[in-house]
């Protein structure tokens, strides 16, 4: 998925930039045409790396690995330590059986300061550009603002 995802943003015309872990590199799972290439040395690096570096946590279907980084930003923001967005795309439904488990996580009173708008879920592609474009000109409006203030 990261590939094919990869080859259409480079087809495009967009820039990418990476973080891998460098057994990756080792097993050549890296991108050919990547521009940027942040190599670290574990998986845990790369999940704080990506953090770092990113405006917002978007997790696509995936497996293990994208739950993995998906729930280490919701624990950095549940405990009041990362402020940007988490969207979850749930397209075709991919994640309506995770979505059912943060309920029962919540019923259970383990999710007691979790709000509904910890985790934006977005259905469609329309939805998630929409929702990307209007964070990131609020973004551009708020640094205009504290620059300027």
């Amino acid at each position: 998925m990261m590939g094919a995802l990869a080859d259409e943003v480079l087809a495009m015309g967009g820039e990418i930039r990476g973080v891998i872990p460098r057994f990756m590199i080792e097993r050549e799972w890296a991108h050919p045409e990547v521009q940027t290439m942040d190599i670290v040395s574990t998986m845990t690096e790369r999940k704080t790396r990506m953090i770092e570096l990113g405006d917002l946590v978007l997790a696509l279907p995936g497996g293990l690995g994208t739950l993995d980084e998906f729930f280490e930003a919701a624990t950095l923001r549940q405990l009041g330590c990362l402020n940007s967005p988490l969207l979850l795309f749930n397209h075709h439904g991919y994640f309506d059986h995770l979505l059912k488990l943060r309920e029962h996580f919540r019923d259970q009173a383990f999710l007691a300061d979790f709000s509904e708008a910890d985790w934006q879920i977005i259905n469609d592609v329309g939805a998630l550009q929409n929702f990307i474009e209007k964070w990131l000109s609020e973004q551009a409006l708020s640094e205009v603002n504290h620059a300027s203030g």
